[in-house]
């Protein structure tokens, strides 16, 4: 099984009686570090706008998630 937080895997824990080594809990939030721009590669960059035909003066938005109300600070 498969939640988003630990939140929500007690109630399915307690349901179905299931121990928690069979829960995997996978966060919404996502490691903005992980997506700064500053951190890739500027060949990375090019390589992937030639492979995905991006012109050069296009600008690029990655939305790795949905954003739900309470993970916008």
């Amino acid at each position: 099984m498969i939640t988003p937080s630990n939140f929500a895997a007690a109630p399915v824990i307690a349901r179905y009686a299931l121990t928690p080594d069979r829960i995997t809990v996978i966060p919404r939030e996502i490691d903005m570090a992980a997506f700064d721009p500053a951190t890739v590669d500027r060949e990375r960059v090019e390589a992937l706008r030639k492979t995905w035909k991006i012109p050069d003066d296009a600008q690029i938005l990655l939305v790795p998630g949905r954003v739900a109300p309470g993970m916008v600070s």
